[in-house]
């Protein structure tokens, strides 16, 4: 939080500080429940995920009570992303669950949408889901006996997949973004890297991520 920033939040009366804050969380409520009600993953449904609202310079807001992980770990995501790309518009969506960058390890994938007004970038919306099976050594990608990173399962470095809302991921381009999910995983197959045991339970993820992040008002 910069200077200019402090100054503003002290300027706000307490009456309308709790009217935007209650707002705020609202829509952080929303969202996690639209994670929920679109993921078919039982692992969703354990509440092994989370959805949060972040600064602009990816400071956390408001978060929801479930993984408490991207707290910090959406912070680093979109430290990552602001770094790496200096052409980000509104309707963009990006990815990463890279454990050395922004996760807890792999299977905590992490999508985030930076939120534009008056075309100016004042937050991001953020939600992490936890994938049943990304490949690896063992079933879940819970690999104990790997003896390096690229044994564990498939490694998201940060990138984005979603360009105006048209999906990309160096996986061909649709009209619907739900499909940059799927397209990733067949091109990762093509590659011979590891690759999902259960990608009918990834798709449901990054459909519930698309949904949720839709939520702006």
């Amino acid at each position: 939080m910069n200077d200019q920033t402090r100054t503003a939040a002290h300027d706000i009366d307490p009456i309308t500080f709790e009217v935007i804050r209650h707002k705020l969380w609202s829509i952080n409520e929303e969202g996690s429940a639209t994670m929920i009600h679109v993921s078919g993953s039982p692992v969703v449904h354990a509440t092994d995920y989370n959805f949060g609202i972040y600064a602009a310079d990816g400071e956390m807001a408001v978060i929801g009570v479930y993984l408490l992980v991207p707290i910090y770990t959406g912070y680093m995501a979109i430290k990552e992303f602001l770094g790496r790309f200096n052409d980000i518009e509104d309707g963009d969506v990006f990815i990463i669950n890279d454990p050395y960058l922004a996760a807890e390890h792999q299977n905590d994938v992490q999508f985030c949408a930076p939120f534009f007004h008056d075309g100016k970038l004042v937050a991001w919306l953020g939600c992490m889901a936890h994938q049943v099976d990304l490949g690896g050594l063992d079933p879940g990608s819970w690999c104990p006996t790997a003896t390096d990173v690229y044994q564990e399962g498939l490694r998201i470095p940060p990138g984005r997949i979603v360009r105006r809302e048209k999906s990309i991921a160096n996986c061909g381009t649709s009209s619907s973004p739900i499909l940059a999910w799927r397209r990733l995983s067949r091109t990762i197959s093509a590659r011979s890297l590891p690759a999902s045991r259960s990608p009918s339970s990834g798709s449901p993820n990054s459909a519930a991520a698309m949904a949720a992040r839709r939520l702006r008002a």
